[in-house]
């Protein structure tokens, strides 16, 4: 089975769409609509994280938000300090996967502050 197409807001974003261009056109199915505001029945906590993940992953589109509110109610326990478990971190893994947002785009491998640079080391 092939891989998915990149969406074309990533494929900006990691400069893919300006390498190739003709890879792109006609990417976007017509009609998508952005993903608006997180659904009234979610909790409050994961109408929160689903607002991170709006900032976090701006190509995510309304077919995306079932995927979505799954991801903001196990993200929204990890937040509030709850043990999610393997099997939910496991899942939330694989719905970032899906997202367009692998562990890879996380940052450039720096360390972020000085807890990281003493636990990590120094380059």
């Amino acid at each position: 089975m092939p891989r998915p197409k990149k969406p074309l807001a990533l494929a900006k974003l990691d400069g893919s769409a300006l390498k190739n261009p003709q890879r792109y056109r006609g990417n976007e199915p017509a009609g998508t609509e952005s993903l608006g505001d997180p659904p009234s029945y979610l909790p409050e906590a994961a109408r929160k994280a689903w607002r991170i993940y709006q900032v976090e992953i701006p190509w995510l589109r309304m077919a995306d938000s079932a995927n979505l509110e799954i991801a903001s109610l196990i993200r929204a326990d990890i937040l509030a300090g709850e043990q999610v478990g393997i099997q939910r971190l496991q899942l939330l893994r694989q719905l970032n996967n899906t997202f367009g947002k692998p562990p890879a785009l996380a940052g450039d491998g720096e360390p972020e502050d000085e807890f990281e640079s003493a636990f990590f080391g120094e380059k």
